[in-house]
Formats: structure tokens, sequence, C-alpha cells
């Protein structure tokens, strides 16, 4: 059981899972090239690279090294996770509508030189099709835990509501993302049409939902923010506060699963993390609550 308030303990699951964090400056890169977000195995690729003002020229993911570095205290960065709907079955975000709004929050940080590593699932875990057992391996340790990546006390979460508008997505129809394809076993350029979309809004999606719920549970509300389109201009970023067990019972069995049979277990989950946190919290900062958040705490 990996602590949810010790950087060593977030750094070990990272190198236990083998879960690459992507550095700031790569989104801006891909963003310029006008090219969309990888998988984690083209990610990884020596020839991936960005530039970046504490380190020069290096890898588009953060070594373990690294990572091992900041738990210590002897490297400085702010590590973000990225909570998000996949709106294609093959690729989450082909039309680099999630691109630019990650940018747009993280820059901000990255234009006062601090060093900012970002979860994002597509480039940070093996997706399909696994080659290896070593990265079946790695997938099977990264789901057994990924609360970690949203609920641990030296991670932040900006979660991203809305889905590409739809004068966006009509515009690309014919715009092509590297996708892998089972049929030839690589990754391929394929149109946008030919891809299958998944429009769900993202507060229906019972992953994102748990993203949301395991966010809440830290001991700093403003630790959880909404960014992108509906979120300038707002009065608060949209913290919330965790929802009990059987509430959240309730609306995952409403919920939208790509697998119902991942239901159970994410409800497993956050009653387990809902009640780890719950009898060690000793201080909690509540800040930028929307207004529908404080009934809950009555």
């Amino acid at each position: 059981v990996y602590e949810l308030d010790k950087p060593e303990a977030l750094a070990q699951f990272l190198q236990d899972a083998d879960i690459r964090l992507v550095r700031a400056e790569y989104f801006l890169k891909l963003l310029q090239e006008k090219r969309p977000l990888k998988r984690r195995q083209e990610a990884e690729v020596p020839s991936e690279t960005c530039s970046s003002l504490n380190h020069g020229v290096c890898s588009a993911l953060v070594p373990h090294e690294e990572v091992q570095e900041w738990a210590q205290g002897r490297q400085h960065a702010l590590i973000v996770s990225i909570s998000h709907a996949w709106e294609t079955r093959e690729h989450p975000d082909p039309c680099r509508f999630q691109l630019q709004q990650i940018w747009n929050a993280v820059g901000l940080y990255a234009a006062a030189n601090r060093a900012v590593w970002v979860f994002y699932d597509y480039m940070s875990l093996f997706q399909f099709k696994r080659q290896t057992e070593a990265q079946n391996e790695s997938f099977r340790r990264s789901m057994n835990a990924m609360h970690m990546l949203y609920a641990h006390d030296s991670t932040h979460t900006f979660r991203i509501e809305s889905l590409t508008p739809q004068d966006v997505w009509n515009t690309m129809l014919d715009e092509s993302v590297p996708v892998y394809r089972e049929e030839t076993s690589a990754v391929e350029p394929r149109p946008l049409r030919c891809l299958t979309p998944n429009s769900n809004p993202y507060l229906q999606r019972g992953w994102c939902m748990a993203e949301i719920e395991w966010s809440s549970t830290r001991s700093d509300s403003s630790m959880h923010q909404r960014i992108g389109p509906g979120s300038e201009g707002a009065e608060h970023p949209g913290g919330r506060v965790p929802m009990a067990p059987d509430l959240f019972r309730e609306q995952m069995h409403q919920a939208v699963f790509t697998h119902r049979s991942d239901v159970e277990s994410v409800i497993r989950l956050q009653e387990k993390i809902f009640f780890q946190k719950v009898t060690v919290c000793k201080e909690l900062t509540l800040s930028w609550l929307v207004p529908d958040q404080l009934s809950a705490l009555a």
C-alpha cells in the first residue's frame, strides 16, 4: 500500500508501475508542430525531445531518476494529473483541443521557469496494443493504484470537462491522426472521420467521475481545478469536496463505462480512499468551491 502523503511513496509507485510523466514543454512542441498527442510507446523513443529552460534539450518523458531526485527534495517540480475524456476509441484528443487546454494551464508555470511534469494516460501508460509482458505488467500495476495520481497530496489535478467544439471537429474530419491499427499491428495515419467518436459528456463518464472523487480527497481543495472552456473568468476554478461512498455507488451505477466490469472495482477503490483520507486528515483547506459543493459539507 502506497502512502498518499509522502513524495517518496508517489515516486516509488511511478517507478514500480513504470509510469512516465511528460514535460510541459513537450506539449508546447506538439502544438507548434501541429502534431497530436503520442502513445507512450512512441513518446518514449530517444528522438522525442523538447527544450527545457533548466535542462536544455531533454527527453519528452521524465526519467524515473529525476522523479526520485524530486522526491528527495533535490529537484523542484509541479506534478499535474490531467482528468479528461477520450473523444474517440482510438485516440483521446484527435483535434488537439485538450493539448491546447493543457498548455494554456501548465504554460503559465513553465513561463515562470518552474518545471511542470504532467500525467496524461495516453502518453504516460503503455497503450493498446501492448507488445511485451513488461508493458502488460506496467499497465496492470498502474490500474491497481491509479488513484495515486489523483489523490496524492503531492499532485494537482486539472480536469478538462469540455469536448472539442463541433465546428472544430467538422473542419478536421479529413485530417489524419496517427493511431494504432490492429489489422497491420502498426501506428498509421487515419482520417478523423474514420475514427470511432465518443461524445458522452465528461461528467457522465465513470472513470472521469472517479478521478473527480479521488482528486477531491486531498486536504487542500485548491489542488483540484477545472481548466479549459467554461473555467475562464469564473469566480472560482471549480474546487470540490469528496462524495460519501454510498452516494458515489449510486452515481457509478448510472455512469457510462466502456467496460461495465470496471464499476465494482472503482466503487471499492473510492470507498477505500475515502476512509483512508478521512481517518488521517487533521486539517482541511477548502477554497474555490462551486456553490453546489457547499451543501456537501453540512
